[in-house]
């Protein structure tokens, strides 16, 4: 029950806002009032990341691993989807 009431309303909000981005998406007004509810999302999720980064990164080997992980990203390859040993 206390899931369901955590979850719920953020699962309406999302809901109702994606049928407006359906409905009215294409409109100039609506255009402009996601392209900055997209701002927010990315602030806070900018803000999450950076605290959970400095409570989880709290020594050179996750450091390091954290680095090549997002080097690996930005080269193409995703740590979860490779096998090793190749092939």
């Amino acid at each position: 029950m206390a899931g369901g009431c955590f979850i719920l309303p953020a699962m309406l909000i999302v809901l109702a806002l994606a049928w407006v981005h359906v409905r009215f998406g294409t409109t100039p007004l609506a255009n402009g009032i996601f392209y900055r509810i997209l701002s927010v999302v990315i602030a806070i999720a900018s803000q999450s990341l950076w605290n959970l980064g400095r409570k989880v990164v709290n020594n050179w080997l996750t450091s390091a691993l954290g680095l090549l992980v997002v080097i690996l990203y930005f080269v193409g390859l995703n740590i979860l989807v490779c096998s090793w040993p190749p092939g």
